[in-house]
This record gives structure tokens, sequence and C-alpha cells, in this order.
């Protein structure tokens, strides 16, 4: 878990105040004790805390590319990146840390704001492109990782948590009117949220802010399988999602840090459940 924050003036002249964005950082240290970060240039302010979980020594954020032309702030974790990592050293890329950091600020050199298609993870980033004058948002497809928005007085606020947000100055303004939905649902469909003009990022989205305008586009939708084309063979049904179950753990826990055992041979039931628990407790 870590979090991130940040804002844009449209106003390219308006400079951004490392006050605000470090009373926005903050109110985040809890999602990241152990270290802090913050990257301004004219109109942008970005802030980030860290919990280390990959590369302790060489991952600080914000993360620069080599002309610190690009600059990356990110809350999760790409499991895929040691595989996403080969592939891009084929394609010409220099590495120089072990983070799945930098893997997300080489795929988008490469491959520009598809490159979440690539990514297998829980994620929510940000990315300003000082090049194109341009910040990409991209939340994970599932939204497992929380990220919250908001266009206010002329500027892009978005944070980890609203409560960063408040601390840039927007006002909380709530919506009794969701009250009835939140029982209903137990949470608020995004993208709206509980107060007036703060939204979610919805999972499976991206959001692009680019000459003072912002459009949010889907990037991932669950596939549909048509009924006839299901497994019906039971045995070929528990070895498919045994398979994809191990596949899943063995990603999920690719970490410095020892937060759980992962079991090399056999999957009982027992373990399951108790790899379930531990995995359960550990902060988002």
């Amino acid at each position: 878990m870590c979090g991130i924050c940040g804002y844009l003036h449209k106003d390219s002249d308006k400079i951004v105040n490392k006050e605000v964005i470090k009373r926005m950082n903050d109110s985040l240290v809890h999602r990241g004790p152990d270290q802090e970060g913050f990257y301004l240039n004219n109109n942008v302010a970005f802030g980030h805390r860290r919990l280390s979980i990959i590369d302790l020594s060489t991952g600080e954020q914000p993360m620069f590319n080599e002309d610190k032309s690009i600059v990356l702030i990110f809350n999760g974790e790409i499991y895929n990146y040691t595989e996403l990592r080969d592939e891009l050293k084929k394609l010409g890329c220099n590495f120089y840390t072990n983070s799945d950091s930098e893997v997300i600020l080489r795929a988008y050199e490469t491959w520009g704001i598809e490159c979440p298609n690539r990514f297998n993870g829980a994620w929510s980033f940000a990315i300003w492109d000082d090049r194109l004058q341009q910040l990409f948002l991209s939340r994970d497809r599932i939204g497992e990782k929380p990220l919250f928005y908001t266009y206010w007085n002329d500027t892009l606020v978005f944070a980890s948590e609203i409560k960063a947000i408040e601390k840039y100055g927007v006002p909380l303004e709530p919506r009794p009117e969701l009250l009835e939905l939140y029982l209903f649902f137990t949470n608020i469909p995004g993208p709206d949220t509980f107060y007036k003009d703060i939204f979610k990022l919805k999972p499976g989205h991206y959001l692009l802010y680019k000459n003072g305008k912002y459009s949010e586009h889907q990037y991932w939708d669950l596939p549909y399988t048509e009924e006839g084309r299901m497994l019906k063979n039971t045995k070929q049904v528990y070895e498919e999602f045994e398979y994809l179950f191990r596949d899943a753990v063995k990603l999920q826990m690719r970490s410095d840090v020892p937060y759980g055992a992962f079991l090399s041979g056999g999957l009982d039931s027992s373990s399951i459940v108790a790899l379930m628990a531990e995995q359960s407790s550990f902060p988002i």
C-alpha cells in the first residue's frame, strides 16, 4: 500500500504551492510510512507516500525517465513486472532499478497510454508527460486500488483518498440522496462518491488531461463468454481452476517483504484458507 496525490492547474502560468501538496501528502502518511517524495513543475504537483514492498533500496518515487520529461507516482504492484521487463529490454529499454515502478515508466515510454493493457496487477498511478503536456491517470481492471479526482476552480485534483483532496481546499458537500443507494449496495457505485463533484476513477478506466480538458476512457471490461463455449467437463474445470489459482498466487507473492510464506508444493484446503486469510489482512 502506498499513497499518491497531485494537482494540475489549467492555467500554465499558475505556479503550484509546495505547502499545499505537502499538506495533501501528509494526510496519506498511514498508507506509506517509509518515504515521501514530491514533484513540482510550474502548474503540476505530485506527492507520494511509500510503503516499501519491491526494490527496497532504489524504488523511490516520484520516478523519472532519463531526461526527466516523464514522471510517475504509483500505488500498487504489477505482478508480471519481471516478464514485462524482459520484453522491454528486448525492445531496447534500459533499466536502472529492479522495481515494478520503472516497468510502468518504460511501458509508458514504449506503448503510451495503451500500457495498462499489458499489466497484470493492482494499481493506481499518475504519469505527467512534460513533452506532451499530458496527465495520465490509470486504475486497475477490478478497482482494487482507489483513485479519486475532482475538477475544482480550473484545477484537476486527485488522490488515493478523499481526505487528501479536502486538504487541497476542496469543500466536501455531502450528497444525502445517495444514502439509500449505499444502504442497498453497501457502497456507492462509481464514478459517484458521497460528495458532490468528487468522483472515483472507475475500474478498468484511465483519465487523460490535455489542453485544459479531461476525459475518461475504458480500456478493459469483463470478457463475455457464450454459454455454449463454457467448460462442462468437471475434471477439466477443476484442473483449469487449480492452474489459474497457482499461477495467480505465484505472481502475487512476488515481494521483497516476506508478508506470507509461499507454498511451493501442494495446496491443501487448510493451507488455502490460511493463505487467503493472511492475504486479506494485508493492507491495500
